[in-house]
């Protein structure tokens, strides 16, 4: 794939918002398997990549953090939480994804989010 080589980034941003909209843009790539060549394309620019299309897990989460992303945002998807039960919810939704997200790196040897990396992913 072709990416950009840091546009964003010479023109001053500091971050990105990788999305496709939870596939409301059917002309999209899905963010996960552009991921690898947007973090490739930034490796030398001091950028922040945040990914935003259907987190509902801390497996998402851990898959996101592993193919380079800084940080996953869940907004869309604790929508139903909060309608439900309103920010009791919400934490309570948070608190499991972050729940998951523990027991997954507990379980390919990483200690620390910053240290999670594609090693434990298998592509096919």
């Amino acid at each position: 794939m072709n990416i950009k080589k840091g546009k964003c980034a010479e023109i001053g941003a500091k971050g990105i918002i990788v999305s496709h909209h939870q596939g409301r843009l059917p002309y999209a790539v899905p963010p996960m398997m552009i991921l690898p060549d947007i973090k490739e394309a930034l490796k030398d620019k001091d950028m922040t990549i945040i990914v935003d299309c259907g987190i509902a897990s801390g497996a998402d989460v851990y898959k996101t953090l592993a193919l380079g992303a800084d940080a996953a945002a869940v907004g869309r998807s604790m929508m139903p939480s909060l309608e439900k039960d309103g920010a009791p919810g919400v934490s309570k939704f948070l608190t499991e994804i972050g729940n998951e997200l523990r027991y997954i790196m507990s379980n390919t040897g990483f200690a620390k989010v910053s240290d999670i990396d594609d090693s434990a992913l298998y592509e096919y």
